[in-house]
């Protein structure tokens, strides 16, 4: 085999290894990456709905959300929020401000429990959301109320679906983002890769070239 065969057979070789690791490497970062927004993003959505969960009271016979009580001094919650509840004993549904008259998609997961997906919001951004479903809550004295009535309602005959989400807009773009720095990253490291292995294999190849054009 002639020198510049063996030049141009070692550099294929070397630069398709080191092409092979970049991928691996760039991938590994990209989905380590993307678990650390999309967990950030799903615990603020549980956040959110754990506090709304708990903010369904069965109050004299006729269920209440307290959200809508509070609106005015509860605005960090409220402001932008993406939420709705559906009465599933009933045709009812109550929305945030921020919907409008728009609806979310309604879901939970197995036996009304806490289900995470990726959904298309309204506006067509993209959603990330969770779906539960809750039971109001009796506080003692509606209790007493309610016995005193010779009327005692379950709670667990009023269940109620509860999807929360969140615009994942920012999030998608900056996954974007880092694609294009991975890939121009990994196309500049790989073609500095192939000039320095180029000038180690010129340099190693020296002496043989040097002894075949003695002999």
């Amino acid at each position: 085999m002639s020198i510049p065969s063996i030049r141009r057979a070692l550099l294929i070789r070397c630069g398709l290894g080191i092409g092979v690791l970049l991928c691996l490497l760039s991938a590994g970062i990209y989905l380590m990456v993307r678990e650390s927004l999309y967990r950030e993003l799903d615990d603020s959505i549980r956040e959110t709905a754990a506090i709304l969960a708990n903010q369904v009271e069965l109050e004299n016979e006729a269920i209440t959300y307290e959200w809508q009580e509070g609106i005015g001094t509860n605005r960090g919650l409220i402001d932008g929020a993406l939420f709705q509840f559906w009465n599933e004993s009933g045709a009812s549904t109550t929305r945030s401000p921020a919907l409008h008259w728009r609806d979310l998609p309604k879901f939970c997961g197995v036996d009304g429990g806490p289900l995470l997906r990726n959904i298309p919001l309204p506006d067509g951004h993209h959603g990330r959301a969770v779906g539960l479903r809750v039971y109001p809550f009796v506080v003692p004295e509606e209790m007493v109320a309610m016995k005193e009535r010779g009327r005692i309602i379950d709670p667990k005959s009023l269940p109620h679906i509860l999807v929360v989400a969140r615009d994942a807009e920012p999030l998608h773009h900056a996954l974007e983002r880092l694609r294009w720095v991975l890939a121009g990253g990994g196309l500049l490291t790989l073609g500095f890769g192939f000039v320095l292995i180029d000038r180690a294999i010129r340099s190693s190849l020296r002496p043989i070239h040097l002894l075949d054009s003695q002999v």
